[in-house]
């Protein structure tokens, strides 16, 4: 590249030269930095009206693309643009930002910056389901749950003789009532600062925007009707041997007409399958076990049909596990094609049915959760005693600090007779 500077300095006359034709770009330069001088050219810009038509046309693709859904948020938004361009007071107030920031005035600088913010949340939420194995029961605030056992009187037939007599069956009283205890239940306070002596009372709003209270409510519920199902909890329905034998007929699993044979019956609720070992994951012997466990009680369980599963939950470790039953040089066939599509055999043997994979669950559980078409117990709750409460009192003024808590009044029956409505089937040992 060939050097700018040359190799000998410019004569004195050679400069005069240079310097004359420079100076009308300099003058020309100079005037337009200093507010003065040649003029200007206009900025290029959209008319309203063009602009306008140009969000409206926005706002109606986005109503016929995806009507009922963010279509409709969009659609008022690209109105709302649409007004604003042409709106006089919105101008004039967009107008005054614009010189005024030119002045130097710092507030307006910023708000006339265009701000672009992604949103980054290091929170993962909790997999919540559990309730899914209750039946949710809203009750008014003068209701009162209860449950009622109740166990019919089988009654003989006998053929009459030639007396004409036969022997008289008094029926039997047997059902109890249980009331079920209802409580309060409230999450923590959550405190938060009220103003700032800088900001203003805007650190109210950042502050109560970190938290989602019904979110943390609910997961708090979560916990405790997971101590209902998980295997191993001490208040778990999960049990390998039902009971059948207690001379009170109300505190057993399941009283049987004298026509079945109970060999039929599955042991328990709780499986575990032979070929377990210590490295063995979810897979086709658990969707057997289910299958089994359900076909096992007949066609009608309690009057209302069969059993039928919904879904299976296991730890999220293990549920793509089918990924490791096959190979590329698996023979094809409807469970491979399956899990090559899908990642996961979700129709098997006529039924369907969800898998879902729970990050709250200890990868060593080693066991999967059927949930079937009845319930294990009821959930009731009286939503007129579900509040929230802000504490924003004089005192808590004078402290500049606000607080706030949510609760509501639950309560749970979980009879011995519903909990053949779940099934846990162990598929490891455990290491």
């Amino acid at each position: 590249m060939k050097s700018l500077i040359p190799a000998t300095p410019l004569s004195a006359a050679a400069r005069k030269a240079v310097n004359k034709r420079l100076a009308p770009l300099r003058a020309n330069a100079l005037a337009r930095i200093g507010g003065k001088g040649v003029g200007s050219a206009p900025a290029s810009r959209y008319q309203g009206a063009e602009l306008a038509r140009t969000f409206n046309s926005l706002a109606l693709r986005a109503s016929i693309v995806n009507p009922s859904g963010r279509g409709q948020e969009l659609k008022e938004f690209f109105t709302e643009m649409a007004e604003s361009v042409v709106d006089p007071e919105v101008l004039e107030k967009r107008g005054e930002m614009i010189l005024a920031a030119r002045e130097g005035d710092q507030e307006q600088i910023e708000l006339r910056a265009g701000l672009v913010k992604t949103l980054v949340s290091n929170i993962i939420l909790a997999s919540s389901s559990w309730g899914n194995f209750f039946n949710q029961v809203t009750l008014g605030a003068e209701d009162w749950a209860a449950y009622e056992v109740s166990v019919p009187q089988e009654i003989l037939v006998e053929t009459i003789g030639l007396g004409g007599k036969t022997d008289t069956v008094q029926p039997i009283m047997d059902k109890t009532q249980y009331p079920v205890p209802m409580e309060l239940y409230w999450t923590q306070w959550f405190e938060y600062p009220l103003r700032d002596l800088y900001k203003g009372n805007r650190v109210k709003d950042l502050a109560m925007a970190q938290i989602d209270m019904a979110r943390d409510f609910a997961e708090a519920i979560e916990g405790i009707l997971a101590g209902y199902i998980i295997n191993g909890a001490a208040d778990s329905r999960l049990t390998a041997t039902f009971e059948t034998a207690n001379a009170d007929a109300k505190l057993n699993d399941y009283v049987a007409h004298s026509r079945i044979n109970t060999a039929n019956f599955p042991t328990g609720n709780l499986v575990t399958l032979s070929t377990n070992t210590t490295s063995t994951t979810f897979r086709k012997a658990v969707l057997d076990a289910a299958l089994t466990y359900a076909e096992s009680w007949g066609g009608d369980l309690d009057g209302t049909g069969p059993l039928e599963i919904q879904s299976i939950r296991v730890a999220s470790q293990d549920v793509g596990a089918w990924r490791d039953s096959i190979t590329m040089t698996s023979e094809s066939n409807s469970l491979t094609e399956q899990v090559m599509q899908g990642g996961a055999v979700l129709n098997y043997a006529g039924k369907r049915f969800t898998l879902e994979g729970d990050n709250t669950i200890d990868p060593d559980d080693g066991t999967a959760y059927v949930q079937f078409n009845k319930p294990i117990g009821e959930q009731y709750e009286k939503t007129e005693f579900a509040d929230v409460l802000i504490d924003e009192g004089v005192e808590r003024v004078r402290e500049n600090k606000g607080r706030m808590c949510q609760g509501t009044a639950l309560g749970w029956a979980l009879p011995r007779p519903m909990r053949k409505n779940i099934l846990g089937i162990v598929y490891r040992t455990a290491p």
